[in-house]
């Protein structure tokens, strides 16, 4: 149960991140060559799927039948 809870401070952390990126270092989303952002976003993506994913009828613990 502690995998959501981490996982929404860290998407809270990750969209800190982007707006600093965005606003403070003027970053693109894709830059080849530059500061860019595309990363913090992937990373906030994937903490929103833990947050989702890990609690209720689809987690693991409810395939194994833990729940």
């Amino acid at each position: 149960m502690i995998v959501p809870v981490v996982a929404l401070f860290f998407a809270i952390f990750m969209i800190c991140i982007v707006i600093m990126k965005k606003k403070k270092m003027d970053a693109a989303y894709i830059n080849p060559t530059d500061t860019s952002y595309e990363i913090d976003i992937t990373y906030l993506i994937i903490s929103i799927i833990l947050i989702v994913v890990v609690v209720g009828a689809f987690s693991i613990d409810s395939f194994i039948g833990l729940q």
